[in-house]
């Protein structure tokens, strides 16, 4: 039985680092996003803070998917790692 979670085990252990690499890119962008919304050319074109706050917010659910998913692997990994041992 232990045997048969070892696939699971290896297949979540590959995953997580496409998830960290993907919540590192989302999270950069996010500070570039918030760092052009600091600028005085930035806040005097209301067109571009719209188009920031917009991409914000997708950014900000995408996120939280990624944040989400991140949590499941990391569960399973441990879960699957103290059953396996």
């Amino acid at each position: 039985e232990k045997n048969a979670r070892l696939p699971a085990l290896r297949e979540s252990k590959k995953k997580l680092p496409t998830v960290e690499a993907s919540i590192e890119k989302l999270e950069a962008r996010r500070g570039e996003i918030d760092a052009s919304l600091c600028t005085s050319a930035t806040l005097s074109d209301s067109v571009r803070v719209q188009t920031l706050m917009k991409e914000r917010s997708e950014l900000e659910h995408t996120l939280t998917v990624s944040y989400e998913q991140w949590e499941a692997l990391t569960s399973l990994i441990e879960k699957l790692n103290t059953e396996t041992t």
